[in-house]
């Protein structure tokens, strides 16, 4: 996993780069492969979910965060790559398969 720090709208981990498209409520991500988009993360109203291969399309991971109703954006960067590692994860599975 890399951290933009220049741009702070940039996450790469393993092949994909995720790019930040809103930052809060809700924090949402465009996700692509070599340029290819490959799916699109949304976290708002304390569920996060990942579909691919963009909005609208079969969702792939969701997390409930149940206690937190109006949770629109991550509360820490460990939060944050737990949950979008395993999102990239479950898009590589659908993307081998």
């Amino acid at each position: 996993m890399i951290w933009d720090t220049e741009q702070e709208s940039k996450i790469i981990i393993d092949e994909f780069v995720l790019e930040l498209t809103c930052y809060a409520c809700p924090e949402q991500y465009d996700i692509f492969v070599q340029g290819d988009q490959v799916g699109y993360a949304r976290l708002r109203g304390g569920f996060c979910s990942v579909a691919v291969p963009d909005v609208g399309g079969v969702v792939v991971y969701t997390h409930d965060f149940g206690d937190d109703g109006w949770k629109g954006c991550f509360a820490n960067q460990e939060e944050r790559m737990l949950h979008l590692t395993a999102a990239c994860n479950e898009i590589r599975k659908r993307r081998l398969a």
